[in-house]
Formats: structure tokens, sequence, C-alpha cells
């Protein structure tokens, strides 16, 4: 999931281990309402430095709208944008997304960032008089404008600071009211928005689910990307939602954008958004939540029974929440879902995400993108969709049962709580009970995953211990792993120690682990040396250790079974057949032992054939080619002096490099017979 940072230029040349870095608090992306100027300001102008910094915009296709003061990076632009009228120019001109890089000239260096900025539209059209309340030491403001149809729609306002000299809530877990119904009670809330404020809109009634379809649309249309696949998606879920309930239950939609001010980063507390429980008796409620212009920031959301999720987020996967059944629905940003306990719906959108369905019976689509998802306790149904995906399980292989229905893979927990769960789509598994490797296999896992962010296959792996059994040293190994890596050219020290902690640990080294790792390169350690320490660091083992084993399919005892499958009998397995077989690898026969049971059970005349025929008959079902004259001679020599059996074989060939590579990526979804 980790991404490798991008290297910035050095001038004047830095004999330090770190290269100088700048980016904004809020980091790339920043949102502005229209009618205002401030976009950022930077908070490092205060650190004492030897030499003052000294910002500069350097490009970008709409520099010419900004200006910046030099001394301390604060950006504006020259006249306040207006959201009706776009001035952002180059491709999707027009769609109020501007671009501008600002560089800052420090004393170790300089460093650039292409800062991307968003305006964001605001309800101008008359209403009524704004009316200000003080509401958690926050002033809140709230008007009313009618809707051509006589919709009455309310637009809510929470500032990003409290006001110091206001007094304190002695109750802050309830929160701040954004919506009342007529009796004033709250029908939703938002509590623990230290740092950030919002903007809140929709009507002030609950109105029946099939007369909401267009306002529902609307709204994701107004905070999407105009005819992207990421609104298609999130308009193809609200539709999938609104028909699930009964045409006459009341919904409550409102439309909810964070911001935070000028010069501030990411929020250390998550906001929590709690509409009422879904008995029945209260209105279900329905959010539209556009956090584009914040960077990625985490929301706990409780008895929210539909979210369309537009921006790079967290959902309640650190800090609970997750109260009702609901259906979440995101856009092509990187997010981490948590939908908690409850029956929930999760389709995660494009982009490369971590999805938990929490406690519940759920449904959980990875959609596009790389994605790992975790169906926690209870029976669920995970589909990863396309791309690279991720089944999480917390035990290890054997707390499972796995079986094959309907060409899906279905996968019981012994005991617990796991339940069982149907997996569509899904590439590798992971069982999180296995916990960290030891062996010189483990190491190389590692070092793989470090250096490439990516789960090593069985067969570069049987080919890395084969080549060190043969006495092939480890940082050797490491060596050539670099050599074939062809991203290792483009990085410099810096970025190199960097990647390894974000793709081997998931997270940023911080300055300690960095310095200790880039000194030793300063100090004349090879590349390879420290990628091999970093492998079976005691920072990438603490992680290996909570993140246990991932496996792709094929390399499990079910992508042999299928490919001896194909290689013996030259078809797909049948459902009763292959169920057997993993049903003895599960009690203990081992896949050698099951390749030799294949063939002493083989139709069709195979046991017939002479060894010569075998092999050629394997050769032309399972590669798909003609065995040469020499290659069968080759196995009958071994044959012969007793090395191989006919079973030994069979595996072989149907785990080789080739027939591997023929069959390719295996997931979940298997073709039966």
């Amino acid at each position: 999931m980790a991404t490798t940072p991008v290297s910035t230029t050095v001038s004047p040349p830095y004999d330090g281990p770190f290269l100088p870095r700048f980016s904004y608090p809020g980091g790339p992306v920043v949102q502005v309402m229209e009618n205002s100027r401030d976009v950022a300001i930077d908070t490092v102008y205060a650190v004492p430095s030897p030499i003052p910094n000294v910002y500069t915009i350097t490009g970008g296709r709409d520099a010419a709208l900004f200006s910046i003061d030099p001394s301390n990076g604060h950006l504006v632009f020259i006249d306040a944008p207006d959201y009706e009228t776009p001035r952002d120019r180059g491709d999707g001109a027009g769609n109020n997304t501007y671009e501008v890089e600002v560089t800052r000239q420090e004393w170790a260096g300089t460093a650039a960032q292409m800062l991307t900025v968003w305006v964001s539209d605001v309800d101008e059209r008359p209403g009524t008089a704004p009316q200000t309340t003080l509401d958690e030491r926050r002033e809140v403001v709230v008007r009313y404008v009618t809707e051509a149809d006589g919709t009455v729609r309310q637009l809510l306002s929470i500032p990003t600071r409290a006001l110091p000299d206001a007094p304190a809530n002695p109750n802050p877990s309830d929160g701040i009211a954004i919506v009342r119904d007529s009796s004033g009670a709250v029908l939703l809330r938002a509590a623990d928005i230290d740092g950030v404020g919002l903007m809140a809109s929709g009507s002030v009634a609950p109105q029946a689910a099939a007369a909401s379809l267009d306002e529902v649309l609307r709204e994701i249309g107004q905070h999407s990307a105009a005819g992207s696949a990421s609104q298609a998606g999130l308009i193809a879920g609200a539709t999938d939602f609104l028909a699930s309930l009964a045409p006459a239950a009341p919904l409550l939609l409102q439309t909810i954008v964070p911001v935070i001010a000028p010069g501030t980063g990411k929020a250390f507390v998550s906001m929590a958004l709690t509409g009422t429980p879904q008995d029945g008796a209260n209105p279900v409620t329905a959010l539209v939540i556009d956090a584009r212009g914040i960077g990625s920031h985490t929301f706990e959301l409780d008895h929210i029974g539909f979210a369309a999720l537009s921006g790079a987020m967290t959902v309640g996967y650190q800090y609970g929440g997750g109260a009702g059944n609901q259906f979440l629905v995101a856009d092509d940003a990187v997010q981490s879902l948590n939908a908690g306990e409850g029956n929930d719906i999760v389709h995660a959108g494009g982009g490369n995400d971590l999805v938990d369905g929490g406690a519940g019976d759920d449904r959980l689509y990875g959609d596009a993108g790389d994605d790992e998802l975790t169906g926690g306790a209870g029976n669920d149904w995970i589909d990863g969709g396309a791309g690279l995906d991720t089944a999480r399980l917390s035990g290890t292989r054997a707390d499972y049962t796995i079986r094959v229905e309907q060409g899906q893979m279905v996968v019981s927990a012994r005991t617990g709580d796991d339940g069982t769960d149907h997996l569509i789509n899904v590439e590798l598994l992971n069982f999180r009970g296995a916990g960290e490797d030891l062996s010189v296999r483990g190491t190389i896992t590692r070092m793989i995953d470090a250096l490439e962010d990516r789960v090593a296959t069985r067969v570069e792996l049987d080919g890395w211990e084969a080549a060190h059994a043969s006495g092939t040293a480890l940082v050797d190994i490491a060596t050539s792993l670099l050599q074939n890596y062809d991203g290792d050219d483009a990085l410099t020290y810096d970025d190199f120690g960097r990647s390894l902690y974000l793709n081997g640990a998931e997270r940023s080294g911080n300055y300690r682990e960095l310095y200790s790792l880039l000194a030793g390169l300063r100090d004349g350690d090879t590349r390879a040396e420290v990628l091999l320490e970093f492998a079976d660091s005691f920072e990438m083992l603490s992680y290996a250790r909570s993140a246990g084993a991932t496996t792709h399919i094929a390399d499990t005892e079910i992508g042999s079974l299928v490919r001896m499958y194909d290689a013996l009998f030259d078809r797909a397995p049948d459902a009763g057949g292959l169920n057997y077989w993993i049903g003895a690898f599960e009690s203990g026969s081992t896949i050698t032992a099951i390749a030799d049971m294949f063939v002493n059970v083989a139709e069709g005349g195979i046991n017939t054939m002479t060894d010569a025929q075998f092999i050629a008959h394997l050769y032309q079902s399972g590669l798909e080619r003609t065995a040469s004259a020499n290659e069968i001679a080759g196995w009958i020599k071994v044959m012969d002096d007793g090395g191989l059996s006919r079973g030994d074989l069979l595996l072989g060939i149907a785990d080789s490099v080739e027939m591997t590579a023929l069959v390719g990526i295996m997931n979940t979804s298997i073709d039966l017979a």
C-alpha cells in the first residue's frame, strides 16, 4: 500500500544523510472556498535556521493567479476565486482545480511541492438571515434557502477554531447539533472536531426514500469529478441503497464538507458523525462526505445508513465507530474503511484500499485497485474486483477449512467468530496469525517486500532458496535483487532509505531510524547490505509479526491442485474431486503424497502409458507444447535412477516456472468442469 517518495534536487551540495523536503501542512491538495484568497502557509518558517527560508512560486499551469510571501510561504490568490467563473487552465480547464508549484530554499538546499488547489462552491442564493448560536464553544451559523420545488434547505457552517473565552460544554461528547427535527430532537450531530470545521447542507426534514433519488444524485454530482468512473460508482451505490429501502421510508440527507484553516495539517482526532438508531421510528441518515480538500482525515460513523465518500479518508479504522447497518461507497482515492458492527455493505471504489467489515454478516467489494479486505466476525461475502486483492484472515492456514462451491472459494473458521467467508476475485490470502518467518526464505521474502512493495511468488523464492543452498550468500542475493529492480536506479540514498520503511514496515521511518540507516550508506555500506540488514531488523520483523504471512492463490495447495488437474487430465477440476484433495491436504497429506495419489487414480488409460508417453502427455496437456527428445530422455534418466516418481514428475511440471507462467495469476474464482 505504500508508495515511494519523489526525490528532490539539492543545491548547494548537501553532505548530510537527509535531503530537504517540503510540503505544506495540509498536503498536496488544498480546499479553498470561493471568495476566499487564503490558500496555505508553511509552519516551519518560525524555526530558527542558519539561513532564513525563502519561498517562491516556480511553476504550475495557474502560477500567474497566485502570489506568495517569500518569508513564510503564505500563498494566496491574487483575486478571490469565483466558483461560477473558474479561471483554471490546462487539461480540464474550468473545473475549479488550480495547480501551482512552490519552492522552498533553505540552508540545506531547495525542495518543491506541486500544490493542487480545489475551489469549492458556496451556496450564495438569497435566503433567510444568518442565525448564529454558540455550541461547543463554536459560533455555528445557520441560514435557510428555498428550492424551486418548495423544499427548505439548511446551510450550516462550523468554524475551525473554538472561541477561547467561551464557556466549555460540560458534556463535550454530545457534540454539535447539525440537524434537529421540529421538536428540537437532534437527528445528526458532529463531535470531536478539534482543529476541523465543517459545512453541512441538506433538507431540514426527512423525505421519502422514493422521492430522494434526484437530490442524492445531485449532491454526489456536485461533490465528485464530473463524468469520472468514481462518480459513476458513487451514483450506482446510492441507487442500489435507495432501491433497498421501502419507498415511504424517511431519509435524512446531508452533505458534509470538512474544512481546515490555512497552515494547519491533518487533525489527530477523528470527527464523529452520529445519526439516530435504525429502529424504524427514526429516519435513515444518508451522508455525502466530501473530504477532497483536507488530505486524509478520520471519521467515526455511527447510525449512518448510507455514506458516499469523496477523497482520501479513514472511516473508523483505528478509533471504533460503525454502530448500525451501514452502506459505504467510496471514490478512487485511497481509503481505510472499517464498517464496524452490523451487517454492512462496502464498495471501496478505485485506489488501493483497506476494508474491514467488522462484526456482522458483511458484503465487501474492493472494486478497482489492489485492496486488502477483512471480513471480521460473522459470515461475509468478499469480492476483490479488479486488481491484485488480498483477503485477510485472523488465524493461520490450519485454523480454516477451504472448499470451492460454485466456483467460489469458501473459507470457514474451525473455531472462533470468523464464521464462513465467500471469496470472489481475490488473488492473495493473508493469514495474520502466522507471525514472522525467521528462515532464509523469510529473509528473502522481506527483502523483496521492502524493495518492491509486493508479495514474492513461490517460483522466485524457490529459485533464490536453491541458490542460497548452493552457496550464494544472502548479501549477494540482495545485490541481485537490486540489479533486477529498475526502480532503485532513480532513488537517491535518502529516497532509498525512506522507501524501505514505507514498503517494508508500511510506515514512515522516524528521524533516528533513518539517520542510522542513511549514515551507514554514507559511511560505505552498500545498498545490498542495508537491504539485508533492514529485512531482518527489529522494525520489519515487528511488522511481519503483526501482518502475518501472505500467499498468492497460485502458490497455495489449491493452485498446485488446479494445475495438476490441467497437466494430468487436461481439464479443469470438478468441485467434488478438488474439495476431496483439499480436505486430504488439511488432514495432513503433503502435496507430494497427493500428487502420487493423483497418478494412482488417473483416468483415461494414463496408467498404461510408458514413462516416455507419460512425460509427453504432461508436456502436451500442461505446457501446451511437445516435449523435445532431450527433455524426455532427461526425465527418464532421473526416474530410472530412482530419484523421481510419476507423482514427483506431475508436481514438478504443475509447479514449474513454465506452467505457473502459462496459467498466470489465479484468484479465488475457480473455473470448474
